[in-house]
Formats: C-alpha cells, structure tokens, sequence
C-alpha cells in the first residue's frame, strides 16, 4: 500500500525493521500478537495491524486509543501490545544491543558534530525535555515531594527524555518528584 519513503514517512522506520520487529513480536508473544479465530470462527487482529498500530504511537508520542478508529483496536488491545511489544524489544538480543545501549564515543562525536550544525552550539548532546504527569493518587506522605509548581499545585511525576536528530533515545528516566524542574532533574 505504502512506498518505501511513505511507510518510513508514517511510521518512522523502514519496512524491513517493522517486518523485523512483528517477528520478533510474534516470537515472544503469539498470544497477544498471532491469536487464532475467536469462539465463532471469526479470525483475530492480524499481527501487521497490531505492530503498526504500535509502531504508530511510539512514533508519534499518542496515546493507545489515538488511532483507535485506523486500526479498528480497543483500547486493551492496543494497550496489552505496546507491553508485549516493549517486552520483546528488551528480551530480543539483536534489539537490545542495538536500541538498548549505552552510546559508544562514535555514537557522541556524531551526535554532537550533528548537534553543532543543526544549532551552532558545540558540546551540546541532545535535545532534551522532561514532560510533568499529574498523579492524582499520590499517597498523602508523599504529596509534598511531587508538588507540581508549574500546573495547579497537583501532585505529578515527570518523565524525562533525551533524544538526538534521528529521533534516537539516548536517555529516559521516570518518577522523578514533580517539585523538580527539568535542569535539577538532569542534574540528578
């Protein structure tokens, strides 16, 4: 359906990494990502939807439900593959050396060469950003650590992301208490 550089356009990887990826998938979770027909016959989601409904929402940040009315998934469904997908990731020994990693001194120099043309700063890694998730449970003992300043004085935890120009993750961290702003959780 897609050409190449449309496929890679929409969901941000070529066509042989996605094909990679739903073997990988299907190899770790048939379950979840290669059912057999239901009760009444009628065949499961095919394991290409489910993987590029995921692939889709890792590569634009959306939540489960974002593509729901494309991919025709519920939001249990999309939800349970994004787990099984990141699982497999993380237990695939190709997958891991590649994408969960600790970058090489290639991979800096590269980084931050590409870094200075893009802005003229030298030195610079990544472009960083740290997003504030409101916890709306947060224990009581707990509430004036993850004070949130910035929005409605509500308890929050903040995820924190540093990514290069390809769109790499060199760095996440999650749980930080929301009182931090983002330079002293990158201090941390």
């Amino acid at each position: 359906m897609f050409t190449d550089k449309q496929f890679e356009e929409v969901f941000r990887l070529t066509k042989s990494k996605a094909e990679r990826l739903m073997q990988v998938c299907c190899q770790h979770n048939p379950k979840t990502f290669c059912p057999g027909p239901d009760a009444t016959g009628k065949p499961g989601i095919r394991p290409e939807v489910k993987v590029l409904g995921v692939l889709k929402c890792v590569a634009f940040g959306c939540s489960s439900v974002a593509f729901r009315d494309y991919h025709q998934m519920a939001r249990n469904t999309t939800s349970e593959c994004l787990k099984s997908f990141f699982e497999a990731i993380a237990i695939d020994k190709d997958l891991k050396a590649t994408y969960l990693r600790v970058p090489t001194d290639a991979d800096v120099r590269r980084i931050s060469k590409l870094h200075e043309e893009k802005h003229g700063i030298p030195g610079m890694l990544l472009s960083l950003d740290c997003l504030h998730v409101l916890w709306k449970n947060c224990p009581v003992g707990q509430q004036c650590h993850y004070k949130n300043a910035k929005k409605n004085k509500m308890s929050s935890v903040v995820l924190e992301g540093g990514v290069d120009w390809n769109c790499w993750f060199w760095h996440a961290s999650c749980g930080h208490p929301g009182a931090n702003n983002d330079i002293n959780i990158w201090d941390v």
